[in-house]
């Protein structure tokens, strides 16, 4: 499957030339958030060429770029990066505005951080074992796919209820966390399309409809190819960072 390295560079505003480049295929939600945070941040997107399974997989790459040869990745003036959280705020970093963290200082800016590590730990996970199962990723198992049914529930309960009094997660405004959650949201409700995530989250779909909205969200969404398409190609989320599966 032809994979897509994402070169970033700095708008000629900022005091110094940053570019960095992102290893991944395409329709990967955890490059969907970096190439939204990128847009927020000012940051030039460009897609020079890469080939998957191969130069991922060589000793350089697991020296340098990933140890598990895994995506994405990214290339930055002082070295490498993996993990796609710590790329977006990478990313989200080089908005001297401080924008994307909130711009209230450190409290703000952790309160972005700790729903970030919420979206890794307590989203991401049965989701990911979901879409995965809805894909053909992961095998299909009733015990498994109720357990992650149950934990996603649970999750979008929690979330329904945090948004009952606010727009956005931190603030008046969108912000890295937004991006991120919204980023995995989006993904797996345009995969999985059981209605009993849907039903009942009023306040969690309103949510998503209003961060997916903003204009440097949808620019993004645009380009992404549909995800049954992109399962069909060959991407393999074992190669992805951090692969995470619900309890058995």
């Amino acid at each position: 499957m032809e994979l897509v390295i994402l070169s970033l560079k700095l708008s000629p505003k900022a005091k110094k030339m940053t570019s960095i480049e992102i290893l991944s295929y395409p329709g990967n939600f955890r490059v969907t958030k970096i190439q939204v945070a990128a847009k927020y941040a000012n940051v030039t997107v460009t897609t020079p060429a890469f080939e998957f399974e191969k130069d991922n997989l060589s000793e350089a790459y697991a020296l340098n770029c990933h140890p598990l040869g895994k995506v994405p990745v990214a290339k930055t003036q002082d070295g490498y990066l993996f993990e796609s959280n710590a790329i977006a705020r990478y990313v989200a970093r080089q908005d001297s505005t401080g924008a994307l963290y909130g711009g209230g200082g450190a409290y703000e800016a952790s309160q972005v951080d700790q729903w970030i590590d919420f979206t890794a730990n307590e989203v991401e996970v049965p989701l990911t074992v979901l879409a995965g199962m809805a894909l053909g990723y992961i095998p299909n198992n009733d015990v498994q796919k109720e357990n992650a049914s149950k934990a996603a529930q649970n999750v979008f309960a929690v979330l329904n209820t945090q948004l009952e009094v606010r727009t956005f997660l931190v603030g008046e405004r969108i912000t890295l966390a937004d991006i991120v959650l919204g980023a995995a949201l989006e993904a797996f409700f345009r995969t999985v399309t059981d209605k009993r995530f849907k039903e009942g989250y009023v306040n969690l779909l309103r949510y998503v409809d209003t961060v997916i909205g903003q204009p440097n969200f949808s620019a993004v969404l645009s380009t992404l190819p549909n995800p049954k398409a992109a399962a069909a190609g060959g991407a393999k989320p074992e190669k992805e960072e951090k692969k995470k599966e619900g309890k058995k």
